[in-house]
């Protein structure tokens, strides 16, 4: 496998010479345009500048960025080497898909798929599986971790679940019971479906008052690896964080998993790289017409 296939870069990182927290957007009037003051998106330092510069459309002290500005932007053949690898790839992850596997197999791929951020390619896939397998019937054998991810999969893509299939979980005096607090990948994943309640859904809020609690008490006690995965889940549930930024982190975690699958991670990290390189070039375009605008 050629490297470059494997390497994640960052748009903010050193391919175009500049550092995250180099610029930041700002929205400044531009007077520019006569008496009536208008508003603009403009790409400024962040360090102290007059009044005067901190309202230039763009940042005129970076040799890099401007160089980058200057190259025509290209878009790639449709037919070139990486576009037809990466179909290949999301060919062999639906064939993967379709096999028949274990119910708890065929959620835990549906969902590292999601997190990885190539899950728009395989939607009607992912939705007929779930429809066809996981739609009815939940199994009253199901434990803890199986249930909420299945419930958390299958409300994330729209489909009407209720939340008293969690009923199994909670004990004679209405509360959940107390045998769950030493399954830690189950009130992680109870804590996660949480989040994809509605309104009025008691169960559900008590399942996050519940799991909350006790994953912050087992904190001191966990794994590396566990002790990370809900450390981030409790500063942001997953159901909440930016698609984009939470593939860009999981591609790295996923690649250090001994089990991983090289097809996939190939696939998101491919993928990964395509869309930031399109937003790259958007953004170079943006930059260069405002160019041509203000100083022409």
């Amino acid at each position: 496998m050629a490297s470059s296939r494997s390497t994640i870069t960052l748009s903010s990182r050193a391919s175009y010479g500049f550092s995250k927290s180099l610029f930041s957007w700002k929205i400044n009037s531009c007077p520019m345009f006569g008496s009536r003051a208008r508003t603009c998106i403009c790409m400024s330092s962040s360090a102290p500048t007059s009044q005067s510069s901190s309202q230039m459309p763009i940042v005129t002290g970076n040799d890099a960025l401007l160089k980058y500005i200057r190259q025509p932007v290209l878009f790639p053949s449709e037919e070139d080497e990486i576009t037809k690898r990466r179909e290949y790839l999301l060919e062999k992850t639906r064939i993967e898909l379709q096999k028949p596997a274990e119910a708890l197999e065929k959620l835990k791929l549906i969902d590292t798929i999601q997190r990885l951020g190539i899950g728009y390619y395989l939607e009607d896939d992912i939705n007929g599986i779930l429809q066809v397998e996981f739609s009815d019937g939940f199994s009253g054998k199901e434990d803890l971790f199986t249930t909420a991810l299945r419930f958390r999969l299958l409300r994330h893509c729209g489909f009407r679940i209720s939340s008293d299939v969690f009923l199994k979980f909670v004990g004679k005096n209405g509360k959940f019971k107390e045998s769950l607090v030493k399954d830690t990948l189950g009130l992680l994943s109870l804590y996660e479906a949480s989040y994809v309640g509605a309104k009025g859904e008691q169960i559900l809020e008590e399942a996050m008052d519940f799991t909350k609690t006790h994953l912050q008490q087992s904190l001191p006690h966990l794994p590396p690896q566990l002790h990370r995965q809900v450390a981030q889940a409790l500063e942001l549930p997953r159901h909440l964080r930016m698609a984009r930024l939470e593939a860009r982190r999981f591609i790295e975690q996923y690649g250090l998993q001994s089990n991983h699958d090289r097809a996939l991670l190939e696939l998101a990290t491919l993928d990964y790289n395509r869309v930031q390189a399109q937003h790259q070039m958007e953004l170079a375009e943006i930059t260069r017409s405002c160019t041509i605008l203000f100083l022409h």
